[in-house]
Formats: C-alpha cells, sequence, structure tokens
C-alpha cells in the first residue's frame, strides 16, 4: 500500500504539521484582537498564547501515552476534534464584553487548540521519525519545517482574511479546515512497515524507560539548555508583530522569524545527523548571542535592517532546539519509550513559555513601549546557554565514555573515515 511508504509518511506528517503550526501564528491574531480590544492589557492577551504553550505540553504529553497503547489514528482525530472546539470557540468573542471574551480565548484558543495540538504534534513526529531510522534529525527537521511554516504560509492567508472578512469568520474557517486535514490524516499515516520499525528500534544504543530517563543528569541538562533557548525565542515570537511595526517595518515582515523557524528546523536536524548534539547545541547558543547583540545595537539606533536579522536569527535558533530535541532523545534515551520521553523534553516549553512572554510585555509596558530591555534579557540567556552547555557535554561524553556507547553520528564517521583509508 501507498501509505506505508516512508515518503508517504512524511508528507502527510509535514502536512498535518503545517496546519498547526498556524498555533505560532499568535501574534497575527493577537494585532487584530488589541485593536478590538483596547482596554485589555499586553500582558492579559499574551496570556493566551502562554497558555497555548502550557497546554501544547501538557498534552504532549498526554499524546505519548496513548500512544503507547493506540494507533496514530485515536491521537490525530482527538487533535482535529479538540481544534475544531478551540478555533470555533474563539470566534464567540464579542467587541462588548471584553473580560469575557478574554476568558474565552484562555479556554478555547490557549486550552482547547494549544492542546490539540500537543496531541498531534507528538504523534506525527514519534510516528513518521521511525520510517527514517538513520536520519532522524533531517526527517524530524521537515516536519518540524511544516511547524514552523504553518505561522508564515498560512499565516499570510490568515492575515489577508482578517482584514476582508474578518477575524470571527476566520477562526471559524480554521475550525472546519484543520478538522479534515487533521481526520483525513487519520487515515494515511500509520508509521513505518515492520522492517523499517526494527531497524529504527536498533539505531539507538540503548531504550531507557521515563522513569530512569528523569533519573538521568543529562536530560535535566538538556531540559535547562532548552528551557533558555526557548524564552529567548518566545520573548520574540510572542511580539513579533509589534516589534516589526514599531521600529518601522510591516505586519509582514514579523513573519519573517517564521521562515527562519522553519528553516532552522531542517538545517538543525540536518546537521546533527552529522555533528551530533554537543556542535549543534554551541553553534545555536552562539547564534543566539550575535542575535541579541543585533537587536540591542538596533534598539539604541532604530534601525530596522538590524532588527529584521536579529528577529531571524532569533527564529532561527529557535527552530534548531526542537529539532536537536527530537533527535537527541530519540539516540541518547532509545526508541522504545519515545513518545513519552519526547513528550517530557517538550515540558521546558512551560517554564519558557511563562518566563519568555510575560517578562517581555512586562519590561515592554515598564519601558513605555521600548523593546531595549527585552533584547538584553535575551543576551543574558545566550551567555547562560553557553554555560549550560559546557556542562551538558561533558556530561554527555562521560555518559557515552562509560557505557562504551558511539552515537550513530560517530559511528557513521568512524565507517567513512574506515572506508577511506581502504580506498587509499
Amino acid at each position: 500500500m501507498f501509505k506505508n511508504k516512508p515518503i508517504t509518511q512524511l508528507v502527510t506528517g509535514t502536512l498535518v504539521l503545517l496546519f498547526l503550526g498556524l498555533i505560532y501564528a499568535w501574534s497575527i491574531f493577537g494585532a487584530s484582537l488589541k485593536v478590538m480590544f483596547p482596554t485589555l492589557g499586553v500582558s492579559q492577551l499574551s496570556l493566551t498564547f502562554t497558555l497555548s504553550m502550557i497546554s501544547f505540553t501538557l498534552f504532549s504529553f498526554v499524546g505519548g501515552m496513548l500512544l503507547k497503547s493506540h494507533k496514530p489514528r485515536l491521537n490525530l482525530i482527538l487533535t482535529a476534534v479538540m481544534l475544531l472546539i478551540g478555533f470555533y470557540g474563539a470566534s464567540t468573542v464579542r467587541v462588548d464584553d471584553p473580560k469575557g471574551s478574554l476568558v474565552k480565548l484562555y479556554i478555547f484558543y490557549g486550552l482547547f487548540s494549544g492542546g490539540g495540538v500537543g496531541v498531534g504534534y507528538n504523534c506525527v513526529l514519534a510516528t513518521v521519525k521511525k520510517c527514517f531510522p538513520h536520519n532522524v534529525g533531517l526527517s524530524s527537521g521537515v516536519m518540524l519545517l511544516g511547524f514552523g511554516f504553518g505561522g508564515l504560509v498560512l499565516g499570510s492567508t490568515v492575515s489577508a482574511l482578517i482584514g476582508n472578512i474578518g477575524i470571527y469568520s476566520v477562526f471559524k474557517i480554521l475550525a472546519v479546515v484543520i478538522f479534515l486535514v487533521c481526520f483525513v490524516s487519520s487515515f494515511i499515516l500509520v508509521g513505518p512497515n515492520e522492517a523499517l520499525a526494527n531497524a529504527s528500534r536498533k539505531a539507538t544504543a540503548e531504550n531507557l524507560t521515563p522513569t530512569q530517563m528523569l533519573k538521568d543528569v543529562r536530560f535535566w541538562l538538556y531540559l535547562l539548555w532548552a528551557i533558555i533557548l526557548n524564552s529567548a525565542g518566545l520573548m520574540i515570537i510572542g511580539s513579533a508583530v509589534d516589534i516589526s511595526l514599531f521600529y518601522g517595518g510591516t505586519a509582514m515582515l514579523g513573519l519573517l522569524l517564521s521562515i527562519a523557524n522553519g528553516g532552522g528546523r531542517v538545517a538543525g536536524g540536518a546537521f546533527y545527523d552529522k555533528n551530533g548534539e554537543g556542535l549543534t547545541s554551541i553553534i545555536n547558543s552562539v547564534i543566539l548571542l550575535i542575535a541579541s547583540l543585533c537587536l540591542i545595537f538596533a534598539g539604541k539606533s532604530s534601525s530596522l535592517v538590524l532588527i529584521i536579522v536579529g528577529m531571524i536569527a532569533v527564529g532561527l535558533t529557535y527552530g534548531i532546539v526542537p529539532a536537536i530535541s527530537a533527535a537527541y532523545i530519540n539516540q541518547a534515551f532509545g526508541d522504545e519509550y519515545y513518545a513519552v520521553n519526547f513528550s517530557l523534553v517538550n515540558f521546558n516549553l512551560i517554564p519558557a513559555a511563562i518566563f519568555g512572554p510575560m517578562v517581555s510585555s512586562r519590561l515592554i509596558e515598564r519601558s513605555g513601549g521600548s523593546y531595549t530591555s527585552t533584547f538584553t534579557v535575551i543576551a543574558g540567556l545566550a551567555i547562560a546557554s553557553i554555560a549550560v552547555w559546557a556542562v551538558f557535554v561533558r556530561q554527555n561524553k562521560i555518559y557515552n565514555a562509560e557505557k562504551n556507547i558511539v552515537p550513530s553520528y560517530a559511528q557513521k564517521k568512524l565507517n567513512y573515515a574506515t572506508s577511506s583509508k581502504r580506498v587509499k
């Protein structure tokens, strides 16, 4: 059957994640809602995005647990129903009831939409990556490209539709379209054939249960590193459109961040397959530091060019993190418990979603609309991530030496070096 072919699984998974990635188009919805509800503060509205990220993380864990005993179809149907409720419910907000509408946004966009995305996100990545046992980073990166591009490809369409037919109708249309995409995909996304499934299980050195992983210092060091990077990313992503407008750009310029976000996922995944977690993660931290310096100088000089460069670089670093997560959790802790283990590392988004958008919005309010203090905090986070990286890499080397483990990317290089010598 065609649906058992890896490429079919990859295309289907990427399409689903493209639509689920609309959750990152909050800055577009938020900008329209800000005009509709002028009495609501920046912090109140941005809490919607924070809640969606928290719900995304919690339901990603739920999705991982469901995959242990059910086929992917159940997860995707649950995703379809939750997003139908979430986006349709968000369409019931009313201008004459700002407080009630805020509660509705928290419940429907925050809880239902964010939760539905979490269930589907985990299901797609955990199912499709088994079809590519020797290229987990690249295949995950391609799917995550769809997730990152959801805010750009569909976000631009959403922005145009809001201007033409209004946000109420847009929410209703999205509710129906996303439901249909996820429901139909549930009959196509079936995972690998038996041969690929066996190869996927053999591609990792060992299989650690979630309990064992939670006792491993490597997991906690990586989690801390991811929290720092994602906090910095969400400080910008949640206000991308507003930042662009503040420095003389347009709403569409804020979506450049989505391009970098998506591109970083493919580039990060492919780079990881060849070089592993150590080099990939330090390059990511350094890019964030460079991005923060660009933004700080832009804030002082009001340079739109530097703002764009800085935002693109932040989007790139934010995109690389999930690509590393998808590959590292599989490599370090195994394939057997991947769905649950991967959902646990995604918990980094909860503190990141609380710290990033909320701290940024408070700093903006206290500074009278200036983003300079936000950019400075991002620089501090970049430096902190480099410090954590040093400990993380050292711990990985110690563990691998004690267990006599050669990571897959290192084995590939060893095989290549050996074959090159034979040729000579």
